[in-house]
């Protein structure tokens, strides 16, 4: 019985499913395991073909070496490919995001590399429905705003999750029946992470099913707002341009207040912090209201400011910004790893580099590009600037910490180049950090050593 529903899970996917080759993830562990076993003879006997893929993040080392081992093995059982690598997530990821979600930032990229390796359409996981419902609870105990807890999709993308309708406990009774070993994952059960220890909390299977519907009928909303948004886009979107958006207030006007809402967030997207709701809500409710003929200015957050005007809305930056100073310290590289970790802003408030780098001071100019820290090539410096929202005149003549080549290292209060990057082997490291405007800017830089 229990193979049955693990096979029909998988058939599911396949009705009209174009040719091609699919890829697996499989860490080895229980429920990637079944799906692998599952999955390729299926995918196989279609026409398919099929690649294991599968990450050692460089977190464990014996039993992450017995894992590989097991998925190579368990591929040259079913006669497919296995795709393998190892791949660390960086120490500045897991100090901005925690170490379970920067692992995930790096096993999403290795998956996609090897489908485009492979000139794959899907790569299958292996999440089920007990995953969906602690997804759940973990969003509910990190956001306020209930409309923001959703549940995974089923499909989204590349990403296929053919077992998000299957119990954990039915995938293991189909291992147990068929005589399927697996990989044991020590982390599983170590109460340092939050989803380790949500798992350990009793749920009944009525409250499961509850999280897991609640979360997917909001996933459905949510489609219905943006694609709403999509289409209202054609009439309210006038212009954009890097430095501002404007939208033809009585089409805004006349939109519902999540889809206008959702069409402002998709505009005011910034590498910060972006506008709050509650600002956007308070732009689209003055849209609402009869034009006076002049103009209305409303602070955004964010750097950005609204502005009405007959029949337009615009949001862009506020006119005056304080340009900030550059001040420059040295000191051991363990000490700057201890202050990623404690302090935010990374990248816009201060910046950390190998000790190598020798910082001096320049000015941003109108024509110059960077390679910005955690992005492909370079970027034109002013649209960096004007996605941190620096004003559009201030952009010239704002500070920035250049190396003897030209090269810029650091924009304060925007960007932290790929140059020159801090490295568990760096023994010392240059932080770079803001302070507070000068009277009288000048090419140097503050010095704290």
């Amino acid at each position: 019985m229990t193979r049955t529903l693990i096979d029909g899970a998988v058939l599911s996917w396949l009705v009209g499913a174009p040719p091609g080759p699919v890829v697996v993830a499989c860490s080895g562990g229980l429920d990637s395991t079944v799906l692998a076993r599952v999955a390729a003879p299926l995918l196989l006997a279609r026409g398919h073909r099929v690649v294991l893929a599968h990450l050692d993040h460089g977190l464990r080392s014996r039993s992450a070496q017995a894992d590989a081992r097991f998925v190579t093995a368990m591929a040259s059982e079913l006669s497919v490919p296995c795709v393998r690598a190892r791949r660390r997530p960086s120490r500045a990821a897991i100090a901005e995001v925690g170490i379970q979600a920067a692992a995930r930032s790096v096993r999403r990229a290795f998956l996609e590399g090897v489908a485009r390796t492979w000139s794959a359409g899907s790569c299958f996981l292996a999440h089920h429905r007990d995953d969906q419902a602690e997804t759940v609870r973990i969003q509910q105990r990190r956001s306020r705003r209930a409309a923001s807890v959703v549940g995974m999709p089923a499909r989204s993308g590349l990403f296929v999750r053919p077992f998000l309708d299957v119990s954990r406990q039915v995938i293991r009774d189909c291992a147990l029946d068929a005589g399927w070993a697996w990989r044991e994952d020590p982390s599983n059960r170590d109460p340092r992470y939050l989803r380790v220890r949500v798992r350990a909390e009793p749920l009944r299977p009525s409250d499961r099913a509850g999280l897991v519907r609640e979360a997917l009928n909001r996933r459905q909303v949510r489609t219905y707002v943006h694609g709403a948004a999509n289409r209202a886009e054609l009439s309210a979107l006038r212009r954009k341009r890097p430095h501002e958006v404007v939208f033809a207030r009585s089409a805004l006007a006349e939109l519902e207040e999540e889809v206008a809402v959702a069409l402002l967030q998709r505009h005011t997207q910034r590498s910060g912090r972006p506008p709050t709701r509650a600002a956007l809500k308070n732009l689209w409710s003055a849209a609402a209201e009869p034009a006076s003929g002049g103009r209305r200015r409303l602070d955004l957050g964010a750097g950005l400011q609204g502005m009405l005007q007959g029949d337009e809305v615009r949001i862009g930056e506020p006119r005056h910004a304080a340009v900030p100073g550059i001040g420059v310290v040295r000191m051991p590289g363990t000490d700057a790893w201890a202050l990623l970790r404690a302090r935010r802003g990374a990248g816009r408030q201060f910046a950390v580099f190998d000790g190598a780098a020798r910082p001096l001071g320049g000015f941003a100019g109108h024509a110059r590009r960077m390679r910005p820290f955690g992005g492909p090539g370079s970027r034109p410096v002013r649209d960096l600037m004007a996605d941190a929202g620096v004003p559009e005149e201030a952009r010239s003549a704002w500070p920035v910490a250049e190396l003897a080549s030209g090269e810029i290292l650091w924009i304060p209060g925007v960007r932290a180049s790929a140059l020159h990057p801090l490295r568990e082997a760096s023994s010392d490291a240059v932080v770079l950090y803001t302070i507070a405007p000068r009277a009288e800017r000048h090419r140097g830089l503050e010095r704290n050593s």
